[in-house]
């Protein structure tokens, strides 16, 4: 029978009545009626539950049943491997920041604070590796031989290659895994590029000293440079090495990694900031505009090899240009930490899993890059082909003459500019020569002279004499 709020107020709940509970005589499913008259006293049977086990349904096993019920249709739909390898990727990018806190904390002496953030990243590995154990059989098998193929020192890079040719997905597990943690990276650095931007806009003075995608590109490698850092200062194979060669090991491979993102400009990941931020590029308009003159299906053929070939060019600029070298540089600085020679073959090995496992991420970053490129680029054309459209003879006219007044007006600069700079007359160097003698006078020379300057001519003696 239901209680009333006024009766409600009036009992006492201070006596036991755990043993009269209609939990305990009844096993079925309660209503709120049902809820609102049982006894939640504590009384001398504090230690026993209220509810029986039947009735104790808790919050987290309401979700898992739901998560349960959605990995269930994943599953039936052949995405149930993806989900587990996004959960473990979120999880990685959730133990990001701890990490860097861990790292830092145990720098500057506070080992308390530390420990505490080694606790969280401790935590969602501890998931992961429960998450691991529910990938589907081939998936275990495939990064399984992956693993093996890598720690097999009689196997080489081919044989690293090959492994992951055989196992693609598995491999594209891996790349999954990574996704979450690139994808936050990449809308963290976008964000700030868009706060420059904004900034630019408020203080127009230091809008030629900085640019958005600049600021963008720095803060994802420093980010990136930061991470890595820190994965490898409490790297677990690296607790028994003393605090200042894991700090060594932690610059050397931050410093590389930021290296590596800048002069790679953060890779295909770099490209869609690039793309996100910045406006539309001439090149693209132009290969619109020209499209739209072909047919719809070489429209098509070419759209299709512009994907393609933005897939296979972020993959390699991923993969082979960024991750791989990352890895190297890391692997060596932990070796070297630890006071190891250098495999090169191992190093090799970790090198070609990184490009395999970020080519699928890259590719997937250059496909989102040219696809922003070129909708920037449609709607770029697009208001091209309408401003021509509504623009008069006369409007038309003026352009064409203001365009080509400036043509004229460039090429009298450049006439201007050249003027004096082109082939001169050829001019020999002075030369020291000898004074030629002087010429002698012949007789009838001296004559005429003579004559002309109105004095009498010499005798002829004296000509004789003097020949």
């Amino acid at each position: 029978m239901p209680i009333s709020f006024e009766q409600f107020l009036k009992d006492d709940f201070s006596s036991s009545q755990s043993g009269k509970t209609l939990a305990s005589k009844k096993q079925g499913a309660l209503s709120a009626d049902q809820f609102l008259s049982i006894d939640f006293s504590a009384g001398s049977n504090s230690a026993q539950p209220v509810l029986t086990p039947a009735h104790q349904v808790s919050a987290p096993a309401r979700q898992n049943e739901s998560n349960h019920l959605l990995g269930s249709v994943l599953d039936a739909i052949g995405l149930g491997d993806t989900r587990i390898a996004f959960k473990k990727g979120w999880n990685d990018a959730r133990a990001l920041g701890p990490k860097i806190a861990a790292a830092v904390g145990d720098l500057v002496g506070a080992d308390e604070f530390s420990s505490d953030q080694m606790k969280f990243v401790k935590r969602m590995e501890d998931k992961n590796e429960r998450l691991t154990r529910r990938y589907s059989p081939s998936v275990l098998q495939g990064l399984k031989e992956i693993q093996e193929t890598a720690a097999d020192p009689n196997k080489g890079v081919l044989d690293q290659l090959a492994a992951h040719v055989k196992n693609p997905t598995a491999t594209l597990m891996s790349a999954y895994e990574s996704a979450p943690q690139s994808i936050g990276m990449m809308v963290a650095s976008g964000g700030t590029g868009l706060a420059a931007k904004g900034v630019m806009k408020a203080v127009p003075a230091i809008a030629a000293r900085i640019s958005p995608v600049s600021v963008a590109m720095k803060s994802m490698a420093g980010m990136d440079a930061a991470g890595n850092a820190a994965d490898t200062y409490v790297a677990p194979e690296l607790q028994s090495v003393s605090k200042p060669r894991r700090a060594a090991a932690a610059l050397a491979t931050g410093l590389g990694t930021y290296l590596t993102d800048k002069y790679t400009d953060n890779a295909a990941a770099g490209d869609v900031i690039k793309s996100l931020i910045g406006g539309a590029k001439e090149g693209a308009i132009q290969k619109v505009e020209n499209s739209a003159r072909h047919s719809a299906v070489s429209r098509a053929v070419k759209g299709a090899l512009g994907t393609g070939n933005a897939a296979v060019k972020g993959g390699l600029k991923e993969g082979v240009l960024n991750e791989a070298p990352q890895q190297i540089i890391q692997d060596a600085s932990k070796a070297k930490a630890r006071g190891e020679d250098l495999d090169i073959n191992q190093l090799a090995k970790q090198g070609t899993m990184a490009a395999a496992t970020a080519f699928p991420l890259g590719g997937f970053e250059g496909v989102t890059s040219h696809g922003i490129d070129t909708a920037k680029a449609k709607k770029q054309a697009q208001i091209r082909t309408e401003a021509e459209a509504i623009m008069t003879p006369e409007q038309k006219d003026a352009r064409f003459k203001a365009v080509s007044d400036r043509i004229d007006d460039g090429i009298q600069k450049l006439k201007l500019r050249c003027r004096g700079t082109g082939p001169q007359p050829l001019r020999l160097p002075e030369q020291n020569l000898p004074e030629a003698p002087p010429k002698r006078l012949s007789p009838l020379w001296f004559h005429l002279r003579r004559r002309s300057s109105g004095r009498r001519p010499p005798r002829a003696r004296s000509l004789r004499s003097r020949g």
